[in-house]
């Protein structure tokens, strides 16, 4: 499965009720970028995810500055915005 498609393919199936777009544009050098962007205009439909808020998690000593959250917190971000996950866990 592609995670990519074209502008074709997604003019094509736009009105696709399965078809969740999500924006999520950032810019390091200024904070508020995404949410300015999202407002002043954005993909029909598309749902807004924040780097910030909802893909990083807090920065600790060695996490860089955007650290993955933790996978039950990304899951319940995509979940809330109708992206249905299913994770198999596995115990090593």
């Amino acid at each position: 499965m592609n995670n990519l498609v074209s502008a074709k393919w997604l003019k094509d199936n736009i009105n696709d009720k399965n078809i969740v777009i999500v924006d999520c544009r950032f810019n390091l050098m200024d904070k508020e970028y995404g949410k300015k962007s999202y407002e002043k205009g954005h993909i029909k439909g598309a749902k807004r995810v924040d780097i910030e808020t909802e893909l990083s998690s807090i920065v600790k000593k060695h996490g860089g500055r955007h650290p993955l959250p933790s996978v039950e917190e990304l899951k319940n971000t995509f979940e809330n915005i109708g992206i249905k996950l299913y994770l198999m866990m596995k115990e090593i």
